[in-house]
């Protein structure tokens, strides 16, 4: 199995290195072709039987040219392997370009991951997005007809890919879950170290919102909505600051007058520390908007843990809170839903999420033996 990705940001490391470990367990020899980040990220975590690294620019900056240069030399390199399938870890972004390099592949050993629903025209915002969702649905099609084969991990984003293109090409693998389990008394610990440490008022009910502040992910809506919130409800926003920076959050708190119910720690936070503000926390956020179209990563932490969610009713977070009784979901871009499923919650008493049963579909050893399963199906 060679595995291609350019991109080493984000989950991307973790999830190849995870995938790549429980294939070799089952006998698999693994390879891995990309950006230098994520080659020497999976040389270091996993066993690769062999590698090569290619330049490649960031998710964000990648020109549809680079693109085309990139896949074309990660294709060469992974035949030289002479494995039995070449995985493309992410689809999302190389479907028009593979269509172009189709007529040097063969399409019956390739499969690729698709991680977001961005070619649907739900997530389109304008009709030119529309008009190029519409043409990367067609290609898909004619791709899928050549010979690819595709996973996901949404269940109802697979029955509109095997629709879209009018086969069974497309299959449902659970998004990986590999978070650290931690004690009742750690996670106690953890809770009121943090807590203090950001002057948390005892009693206070804290609403998590976790990760980099795109302005997709909405954390100014969860600021905004503070203030149709009682005055024991807090926010905690964790993370990066991208689109939104610190003192943009808070110019808008204090025009709402909840400056100072905002605790701010916009910066990396490592991944040793991640679990303390999940444990400070009584509710996951994840007011994302309405562009959103992939996995939320907090909400799998929080499920996990058992805490309560209150997502956005983006297509797949609303699937993934519905079908796990995590919490509840309001219409996108909504202030006053976003507070008032909050208040549901927090009105609600003891809220149990199906953490156990979440855990127990998403833990690693399922992902792997989805994958595995999908691999052999097509052999």
């Amino acid at each position: 199995m060679t595995f291609i990705n350019p991109f080493a940001e984000g989950h991307h490391v973790y999830y190849g290195a995870l995938l790549a470990n429980g294939l070799v367990e089952k006998g698999y020899k693994v390879y891995a072709v990309g950006g230098k980040g994520f080659v020497e990220g999976m040389r270091e975590l996993c066993p690769v039987s062999g590698s090569e690294a290619i330049a490649s620019s960031r998710p964000a900056t990648i020109t549809e040219t680079e693109k085309l240069r990139f896949l074309g030399k990660a294709l060469r390199a992974a035949e030289k392997y002479n494995a039995d399938y070449i995985h493309l870890q992410q689809l999302d972004r190389f479907i028009l370009t593979l269509a172009l390099l189709r007529p040097f592949s063969d399409l019956s050993r390739v499969f690729g991951t698709l991680h977001w629903a961005a070619l649907l025209d739900e997530f389109a915002p304008n009709n030119l997005k529309r008009r190029k969702v519409a043409f990367e649905r067609l290609v898909l099609r004619h791709l899928a007809g050549n010979g690819l084969k595709v996973m996901a991990h949404s269940r109802k984003f697979v029955s509109i890919l095997n629709a879209i293109t009018r086969s069974g090409a497309a299959g449902y693998v659970p998004y990986p879950l590999d978070f650290p389990v931690y004690s009742a008394k750690e996670r106690a610990s953890k809770r009121a170290s943090l807590r203090e440490r950001l002057s948390i008022a005892p009693g206070a009910t804290v609403l998590l919102a976790f990760g980099g502040t795109r302005f997709d992910k909405g954390a100014d809506i969860a600021v905004s909505a503070l203030k149709s919130l009682p005055d024991s409800v807090e926010l905690l926003v964790a993370g990066s600051a991208e689109h939104f920076s610190k003192d943009a959050l808070a110019s808008i708190a204090e025009k709402s007058g909840v400056r100072e119910r905002l605790k701010l720690c916009m910066e990396y936070i490592p991944e040793s520390e991640v679990v303390d503000y999940f444990a400070a926390s009584d509710i996951v956020v994840a007011p994302y908007r309405k562009i959103f179209a992939g996995q939320c990563g907090p909400i799998t932490i929080a499920a996990s843990m058992g805490i309560p969610v209150v997502g956005s009713d983006s297509m797949i977070i609303k699937e993934t809170v519905e079908a796990y009784s995590l919490g509840r979901t309001f219409p996108s871009e909504d202030v006053i839903s976003f507070s008032r499923a909050v208040m549901d919650v927090v009105c609600s008493g003891p809220f149990s999420p199906r953490a156990e049963e979440f855990t127990r579909d998403h833990r690693k050893e399922a992902f792997c033996r989805a994958v595995n399963e999908f691999y052999e199906l097509e052999r």
